[in-house]
């Protein structure tokens, strides 16, 4: 299996979007992948967030995974 190295752009992103590296990890791994714009492919995985984000309280948070760098949305 080939190791997963995030960029320290997605590093820096960890504490302030709540998302962890075995969830990025997991995501990568199990996510299934589709196309994606400018010819990318990503995948997404739905987790259990309950907490506040922005003000707001969430319920799950959403990993979306590009070939090229990794973005956490929250909500849902």
């Amino acid at each position: 299996m080939k190791p997963i190295r995030l960029s320290a752009h997605a590093l820096s992103y960890i504490t302030k979007r709540g998302f962890t590296v075995a969830e990025v990890e997991d995501t990568i791994r199990s996510g299934p992948w589709e196309p994606a714009e400018l010819g990318r492919m990503e995948c997404r995985k739905t987790f259990p967030f309950n907490r506040e984000w922005n003000k707001k309280i969430y319920a799950n948070k959403i990993l979306n995974c590009l070939n090229t760098l990794v973005s956490i949305l929250t909500g849902y």
